[in-house]
C-alpha cells in the first residue's frame, strides 16, 4: 500500500517561470541560499497551506479508469490556532478541525470527522479532557502542520519525498537546484526505483520565493500486474501578516463529556 493519505492525491502545478531559473552547481552557493531561507522561516507566523489534485487507477485488463479528486487546506496563526479541512475519496469522506484558544477551557478542538466520534461533531476541551485533546491533536492536526514545517526548511525536504517510500524500496535519486534571483530557489528531485520488478517513479518540484516556501508539485506512479496507478499533487503556500480563526457557532452544544 502506498503512503498517500497525508498528501491526498493532488494535481500537478508548473512552478518555474517562463524563462526558467539557472542551474546551480556550486555547493557553497546552494547552501548559502538554503541558510537564508532557514533564517526567514522563523518570520512565518501566519499562513495558509492548500492543495488539490487527483489519483487515477487504470485496470490493465479492462482499461477502465477510476479517478478520485481531493483537496485540503490548513490555516495557522501566531497564537497557535489552526483550521484544517481535508477530503478523501472525491469528497465522500470529509474532515474539518478547528483548534482555538479559550478563556474558560484553555484550548478547544472542534472535530467534524467521518473517522471520529461516529462522525458526530465533537468539541474537546483541554482543561478537563487533556488526554482526548492531545490524542486528536497528535493524530489528526500535527501530521499536517509537521509537513508544512518541513517544507519551509530546504534542508529537510527529502523527508517529505520519503512519505512515498515503502519498506524495502530504494531509489536512484537525482536532485538539482535552480535560481534566477535573490531569494528564489527551485529544487527538482527525480527518483526511479532500483528494486527489480518495481517501476515506481517520483517527480518533485519545490519552489521558494523571497526566501519563503511558495509551492510544491509532485507526480508519483507505479503499477502491478493488474493496475496502473498515477498520483498528481499540487500545494500552494501563502504567508500572511495576520489571520483570525473562529470556531463555528453553537459549539457549546457539542462539548465532549466522556460518555
Amino acid at each position: 500500500m502506498k503512503k498517500q493519505k497525508i498528501l491526498f492525491g493532488l494535481a500537478s502545478l508548473t512552478l518555474l517561470t517562463s524563462c526558467g531559473p539557472k542551474l546551480l552547481t556550486e555547493t557553497d552557493k546552494i547552501n548559502a541560499l538554503k541558510d537564508a531561507i532557514v533564517l526567514k522561516k522563523n518570520e512565518v507566523k501566519n499562513y495558509m497551506f492548500s492543495g488539490s489534485g487527483k489519483q487515477v487507477e487504470i485496470d490493465k485488463a479492462t482499461k477502465e479508469e477510476i479517478t478520485r479528486v481531493d483537496e485540503m487546506f490548513i490555516r495557522v496563526n501566531e497564537k497557535g490556532e489552526k483550521q484544517a479541512h481535508t477530503t478523501y475519496q472525491s469528497g465522500t469522506n470529509v474532515c474539518d478541525y478547528y483548534l482555538v484558544n479559550d478563556e474558560t477551557y484553555d484550548k478547544l478542538i472542534y472535530c467534524d470527522s467521518y473517522s471520529r466520534y461516529d462522525g458526530k461533531i465533537t468539541v474537546i476541551d483541554r482543561k478537563t479532557h487533556k488526554n482526548e485533546f492531545d490524542e486528536v491533536l497528535a493524530d489528526d492536526l500535527e501530521p499536517i502542520t509537521s509537513v508544512v514545517d518541513t517544507l519551509l526548511d530546504p534542508y529537510k525536504i527529502l523527508s517529505v519525498v520519503g512519505l512515498f517510500h515503502n519498506d524495502g524500496q530504494t531509489f536512484d535519486t537525482v536532485t538539482k537546484y535552480y535560481s534566477d534571483k535573490d531569494g528564489q530557489l527551485t529544487v527538482k528531485i527525480n527518483e526511479t526505483s532500483t528494486v527489480r520488478g518495481d517501476n515506481t517513479t517520483n517527480e518533485i518540484e519545490i519552489n521558494y520565493e523571497d526566501y519563503v516556501f511558495k509551492g510544491m508539485s509532485m507526480k508519483h506512479a507505479y503499477s502491478t500486474e493488474e493496475i496502473e496507478m498515477k498520483f498528481e499533487y499540487s500545494f500552494d503556500f501563502e504567508k500572511m501578516d495576520s489571520l483570525t480563526i473562529v470556531i463555528p457557532p453553537n459549539w457549546e452544544g457539542h462539548l465532549y463529556t466522556g460518555e
